[in-house]
């Protein structure tokens, strides 16, 4: 069975804003935009594709790309070439044993 894209996550807003108080308004608008292509994709995030994930966050100028190594140095984990998200991975894997336990109980009544 085909799984279904995150297309909502939950903000959690006091950790957001815990973890980014130190950032300036477009590294946490970056981040959030990093965030959301993760949920997005589903997976890490490319190290050897970098200039298709500045492209997807929009980061356009030298100050945003630098700004983006930066959070993704302090936020993710660089790990077999693709930057790891812990959250997102178990906001991701929430999400799919949700749909398959939904998925099995739907099969089970039909």
């Amino acid at each position: 069975m085909e799984q279904k894209a995150v297309h909502y996550y939950t903000h959690h807003i006091k950790d957001f804003n815990n973890a980014t108080r130190h950032l300036t308004r477009v590294e946490r608008a970056l981040y959030r935009e990093l965030i959301e292509l993760y949920y997005d994709i589903e997976q890490p995030l490319p190290a050897a594709r970098l200039s298709w994930v500045y492209r997807k966050i929009l980061a356009t100028n030298d100050a945003e790309i630098s700004a983006t190594n930066c959070l993704l140095d302090e936020f993710f984990v660089l790990e077999n070439k693709k930057y790891i998200h812990s959250r997102c991975d178990e906001e991701i894997a929430r999400r799919r044993s949700s749909t398959s336990a939904k998925a099995t109980d739907a099969g089970s009544q039909g």
